[in-house]
This record gives structure tokens, sequence and C-alpha cells, in this order.
């Protein structure tokens, strides 16, 4: 999914036509490009605090290894949890997880690893998937942000509520606990 389509759902959600008109293809006035950026940076924020704390990004990558390590900086993406190590035929096996790198007894085999997400721009295509989190959780934690932004509190709860309900749901926990955001 890409942070365009998010922020088309964020701007249906927040009344601002003027933005899904612009990423439509439509012209774009000052104000609304201003307020594309800031739906942008929002976005940014929502993502990281779903990888960070709830949700997180995976990647499984094939690596070769020298002399039975390999440093995170050969991996794609900014690692910050080391999931499991496979051989090549998918089994996992034993290793150790260092400071900035990994060691196991391979000499090629798959990473699976949580990161980081970059900064993504408007037509960026984000580290999630559909099966992972939707665009519209995604789109309720930006309108709920960009409420606030706008000092819209009634607004921002009810999107903060919407957002917390689909995020709780699909950590598929009963009794998912997200952090509660004062409003006043």
């Amino acid at each position: 999914m890409k942070v365009r389509d998010i922020i088309k759902l964020t701007a249906r959600m927040t009344g601002r036509n003027d933005v899904v008109d612009y990423l439509n293809g439509g012209k774009g006035q000052t104000q609304t490009l201003e307020t594309v950026a800031i739906m942008v940076e929002l976005c940014n924020l929502v993502i990281n605090e779903l990888a960070s704390l709830y949700i997180p990004l995976v990647n499984t990558e094939f690596v070769v290894f020298s002399y039975q390590y390999i440093p995170y900086s050969r991996l794609t993406e900014k690692v910050v949890r080391i999931r499991n190590v496979y051989d090549i035929n998918g089994v996992s096996v034993k290793f150790n997880d260092a400071i900035q790198e990994v060691y196991a007894n391979l000499l090629s085999g798959y990473i699976e690893y949580e990161y980081s997400p970059s900064t993504y721009d408007l037509d960026s295509v984000i580290g999630y998937t559909e099966k992972d989190v939707s665009a519209g959780i995604i789109a309720y934690g930006v309108s709920a942000e960009y409420s606030i932004n706008q000092g819209l509190f009634e607004q921002a709860v009810m999107f903060h509520k919407r957002y917390v309900d689909g995020v709780a749901e699909k950590r598929s926990l009963k009794n998912a606990v997200i952090k509660e955001r004062s409003w006043r």
C-alpha cells in the first residue's frame, strides 16, 4: 500500500476534498499542498508508532555469511531485533545476536528480523500489507493526529478510538491495552 492511498482516506475522513482532488490529479493551492505535507508527516508518525509499539514490521531476506557472521549494515532495512535465522532449506538454526551483527554456523541462509521504517514520502510503498494492518486503520490514526493538529479534539477522540480498536483487533488480543492519549 502507498502513503498516497492512506492520505486519500485520511482526507475523506477529515472532509478535506481539496486534498482528495489534488491526489487524484487536480491542481493544488498552497494550503492544499501544505496540508498534504502535514498529512504525510503524520502518516510517518503513525507508522513509526505502530512499528515500534504494536505491530512490528518484519522482513526475511537471503544472506551470505562471511566467516559465520553478517553485519546489520548488509541487511536491507534498519534492524531492530533479529527474530530467527534459517538455513537454505528453511530450518531454524541456532544463532547469536551481537550488537551490530548476527552469528550463525552457516555459509548462507535467511534472516528474519523486525525493522524500523524509513521516512516515507507521498509515493512510497510502506512496509505493511493489508494483511498486516489495513490502510483504513492507519488512516484513522493519521486522522486523529491531523484533528489534534487542527484543534478538533472531539473529532480526534473519535478517530483515536477507531484507530485503537482497529489495532487491537489486528493484534488479536482479547485484552489489548494501548496507551491512552490525553486530549485535555
